[in-house]
C-alpha cells in the first residue's frame, strides 16, 4: 500500500490510520505485517474495521464482501457539520432559518454530494451538525483482501480526502464546500415541500391541471404540485433533462429549465394548451410557487 495519502494533515502528522508511518517505537516490519493481514468475510457478510480509520479523515470503515464472493465494498465514513459550512449569516437569517433552509434543500444537497464526491448522505435526524457521508468503493482482488489494500483503496480510490479538505473552508487552496452548496442552491429552482408536492402532482390529471391553470392564469402562480405536473408533461423526451428532473425530484438548474422551455416553444404553431402551460411554468420558475 502507499505510505502516504493526499490528506490535509500537516507534514509530520501521521495519516492513514493504523498503518501510517508514525513516531512510536513500533518497527516497520510490524507495521508491514499488520497491513498484510487478510480480511476474512463470507459472501454477503460485512463488518466494521475501526483499526483502518485514522479518526480524522476516515472516521469509520466498513467492508462488505459481494454476495457472489468475487469482490468487496470498501466503505469509509466521514461526519460533516453542515452548521459549520452554512452559517445563519450566510443566509441572512437566524439558526432556525438556517435549519429550515437546509431541510428545504435536502434533496438538492444530497444530489450535489453524490455528483461531487460519490458519497451518500446518511440520516441526519434533523441534526445537521452530524451528518454521515459514506463512500462505497468496489474492489476485486486476485487473492485474499488484506487490511493494507483495503485502507489504500479507501484513501486513494474514494473522494473522502477531497471532501475532508473542502469541508474545512477550503483548506490548502481547495474549493469551499459551503460556498459550493450555496451556489448550487442559488442556481436551482425547487419546490418547497417535495413529498407533498410530488404526491399531489401524481394525482393530478389533465383536467385537474387545466382547471388550476384556468383559475390562476393572470392572477396567481402555479402551485408547486401543478408545476411538477406541467414539467412532467413537457419533459417527456430525452432532450429535456431539467424538466424531467423537476417533475421527478422537485428541483433543477434554473438556466437549463429556462433553456428547455424556450426549446419547447414552437412559436406560431403552438397549441393554446401548450402556450398556457409554458407561460405558467415560466412564471413559476421566475416568481416561485403559490401554495396557499
Amino acid at each position: 500500500m502507499s505510505s502516504s495519502h493526499p490528506s490535509r494533515v500537516q507534514q509530520g502528522t501521521p495519516a492513514g490510520g493504523q498503518f501510517a508511518p508514525s513516531a512510536h517505537a513500533e518497527s516497520q516490519v510490524a507495521l508491514e505485517d499488520r497491513s498484510s493481514q487478510p480480511i476474512i468475510l463470507s459472501p454477503g457478510e460485512g463488518d466494521d474495521f475501526t483499526e483502518l480509520a485514522d479518526g480524522e479523515v476516515i472516521e469509520r470503515m466498513n467492508i462488505r464482501r459481494f454476495d457472489d464472493g468475487d469482490g468487496y465494498w470498501i466503505s469509509p465514513v466521514k461526519t460533516i457539520d453542515f452548521h459549520h459550512l452554512i452559517t445563519p449569516a450566510d443566509l441572512g437569517t437566524d439558526e432556525a432559518g438556517r435549519d429550515e433552509w437546509l431541510e428545504d434543500n435536502m434533496l438538492l444537497i444530497e444530489k450535489f454530494m453524490v455528483e461531487r464526491y460519490d458519497a451518500e448522505m446518511g440520516q441526519s435526524d434533523d441534526d445537521w451538525s452530524q451528518v454521515e457521508l459514506e463512500f462505497n468503493v468496489p474492489m476485486t482482488t486476485d487473492g485474499p483482501l488484506t487490511k493494507g489494500a483495503a485502507a489504500d483503496a479507501a484513501w486513494n480510490n474514494s473522494k473522502i480526502v477531497q471532501l475532508h479538505n473542502e469541508s474545512d473552508h477550503g483548506t490548502f487552496g481547495s474549493e469551499n464546500l459551503g460556498r459550493l452548496i450555496h451556489e448550487r442552491v442559488d442556481a436551482s429552482t425547487s419546490v418547497a415541500n417535495f413529498y407533498a408536492s410530488r404526491g399531489a402532482a401524481m394525482r393530478m390529471d389533465d383536467d385537474d391541471l387545466e382547471i388550476e391553470i384556468a383559475n390562476r392564469r393572470g392572477e396567481r402562480e402555479l402551485s408547486d404540485a401543478a408545476a411538477m405536473a406541467v414539467a412532467g408533461r413537457l419533459g417527456a423526451n430525452p432532450n429535456s433533462p431539467a424538466l424531467l428532473s423537476l417533475s421527478i425530484h422537485g428541483y433543477a438548474d434554473t438556466e437549463k429549465l429556462q433553456s428547455e422551455l424556450r426549446s419547447a416553444d414552437p412559436g406560431e404553431h403552438i397549441t393554446p394548451q401548450r402556450r398556457r402551460r409554458l407561460d405558467m411554468l415560466s412564471g413559476w420558475i421566475k416568481n416561485g410557487g403559490d401554495n396557499a
